[in-house]
């Protein structure tokens, strides 16, 4: 049972109809013992009695709330249960977002890599090529 059927059950003891009984039966009780009170031990059971009376009419006030906070915990378990699920949805968003970074690095890294290695062919086939016309112009220098 959770705490809130706890809270439910609870509440069915607080309607006004079982408050009004309790209420009732304490004033008869009260009106007993004073008709047929002897003294020094009725005057404490009617002190208690009205103690008991003023603790019921204080409750039958607050048991009228009582039904609408209860409707606001279940809805606020439902609100809770779906921020659990959105955070656990957020925490997933993150890691894959990491995940797709960390592969968005590396191959940055090896498109670096890449640039790097064509650049230095390039220079190299720059170089190549320059060698092969000095040699074509040597050649062509000894013959002609």
């Amino acid at each position: 049972c959770s705490a809130l059927d706890v809270l439910d059950r609870k509440l069915a003891l607080l309607q006004p109809g079982v408050i009004q009984q309790v209420a009732s039966q304490a004033s008869k009780l009260e009106e007993k013992l004073k008709k047929g009170a002897d003294g020094g031990a009725s005057a404490q059971v009617t002190a208690k009695l009205s103690t008991l009376l003023q603790t019921v009419e204080r409750w039958d006030a607050v048991s009228l709330l009582l039904p609408s906070i209860l409707a606001r915990l279940k809805s606020l378990r439902g609100v809770h249960e779906r921020a659990a699920a959105a955070v656990s949805s957020i925490d997933d968003v993150k890691a894959r977002q990491e995940w797709v970074s960390a592969g968005l690095r590396e191959q940055q890294k090896a498109l670096e890599e890449a640039r790097g290695t064509l650049r230095d062919n390039v220079a190299t086939m720059l170089s190549n090529l320059q060698t092969v016309e000095e040699r074509v112009k040597k050649l062509e220098a000894a013959k002609g």
